[in-house]
């Protein structure tokens, strides 16, 4: 999985294409000497790319859900083909939203324990790396 994002270098057409080579119908895109096919194939929703951002920001996230995840039961072939379609393409959202919420929660406890801290303690730098593993002040989920 690679995310293109203009912080890492400039975007071009390419770049585009790779992002909507869905096989079969649509071949891969080379981009420096690699091939790409649609990352929709692995996450439909890459959410983990803007979660897990270093360094954490406030963000306001929109998911459209273009497939559905939850269908009637199949009746006719034609049916098993568009569930087939919908589960295969249905977003993770759900998941890696409450994954955040676990990680955010566990961000609040780092963020508990280091106010029991003594100043002493909080000041040295083995202690200091840790408690970077907890919330930025000012974020707020």
């Amino acid at each position: 999985m690679r995310y293109f994002d203009t912080r890492d270098g400039r975007l071009d057409v390419n770049h585009i294409m790779a992002s909507g080579a869905l096989p079969p119908a649509f071949p891969p895109v080379r981009i420096d000497g690699e091939l790409y096919w649609d990352g929709g194939i692995l996450s439909n929703t890459p959410t983990e790319a803007v979660f897990d951002d270093n360094p954490r920001r406030n963000s306001v996230i929109f998911s459209v859900h273009l497939w559905n995840p939850v269908g009637a039961e199949p009746t006719t072939m034609a049916d098993v083909l568009n569930r087939h379609k919908d589960i295969q393409y249905s977003s993770r959202i759900a998941s890696q939203i409450a994954r955040h919420q676990q990680t955010h929660r566990l961000r609040h406890v780092i963020n508990e324990l280091a106010s029991r801290l003594p100043e002493s303690e909080r000041s040295k730098p083995e202690i200091t790396e840790l408690l970077g593993y907890g919330l930025s002040i000012g974020l707020q989920i």
